[in-house]
């Protein structure tokens, strides 16, 4: 039945009840509004580029970005992408290269970990082998350069499966050895990623992070994560459309009662 068959009260008693139900729906059809940003300060003494950062999250999920590169001093990567409070990030792990260090051969290349601080300690001037035996650096190096410095065969020319093959490889070793590979304290395995802390809505939560260069790791930067939270849920895009749809809803029949 078509509501112009309804009494025109009833109708319109019926059309608000539904554009009321869309301003009161936010919760219900946005099951994981957008209202988490994170956010990281680094202070290096040398600039890292080819950064690329992995988050794990409370369902067990994993994410992947590349936000290019910091420099020298203090410099701020802001994670583009909004995370839900409902599936909140636990933990993370930055990857990057850092060249021409101090004692270095010209063009040298290190990978960098922005990694959890006590693991680092134990890290200290102990060598990759050592550490991470299951992962060569200098390849490690290469597949971090590979995907963030190109497009997965955005310009036609096949590089899809080797570029596929290069990401995987550094999940493998996100999920491998730098989840095993260094001992705190000795005879102890601990995991270099480190751990956003308790997610609270309308909180800012804080976190410490090392940043350290191999083949022989050392020091070169410290690091705070922060994970900013809205006190109020941003609702999802199509919550929008339905609000909006429900005005419509009211003005189209408030003309109707006023013709």
């Amino acid at each position: 039945m078509k509501l112009t068959h309804l009494p025109r009260s009833l109708a319109f008693g019926a059309l608000f009840a539904a554009a009321v139900t869309a301003f009161t729906a936010p919760a219900a059809v946005a099951a994981e509004p957008q209202d988490i940003h994170l956010s990281y300060t680094v202070d290096t003494a040398y600039a890292v580029s080819n950064i690329i950062t992995f988050n794990q999250y409370a369902d067990g999920g994993t994410g992947s970005w590349w936000p290019a590169s910091v420099g020298e001093g203090v410099s701020t990567i802001a994670d583009p992408f909004a995370k839900s409070s409902a599936n909140a990030p636990l933990s993370a792990l930055i990857l990057g290269l850092a060249t021409d260090l101090p004692g270095d051969a010209a063009g040298q290349t290190h990978v960098v970990l922005m990694m959890d601080s006590a693991a680092a300690a134990a890290s200290n001037h102990i060598a990759w082998g050592t550490l991470f035996r299951n992962t060569d650096e200098d390849q490690l190096a290469a597949q971090i350069r590979f995907v963030t410095g190109t497009t997965r065969d955005a310009d036609g020319t096949g590089n899809s499966a080797q570029w596929d093959a290069s990401l995987n490889s550094l999940y493998t070793f996100t999920g491998g050895d730098a989840q095993s590979g260094i001992l705190v304290p000795p005879g102890v395995s601990a995991s270099a990623w480190f751990a956003f802390g308790n997610v609270v809505p309308g909180t800012t939560t804080t976190s410490a992070f090392t940043v350290m260069a191999f083949s022989d790791g050392q020091q070169i930067g410290t690091g705070l994560a922060s994970v900013a939270t809205s006190s109020m849920p941003i609702p999802e895009p199509q919550t929008y459309a339905l609000m909006l749809a429900g005005l419509l809803v009211i003005a189209q029949t408030a003309r109707r009662r006023r013709g």
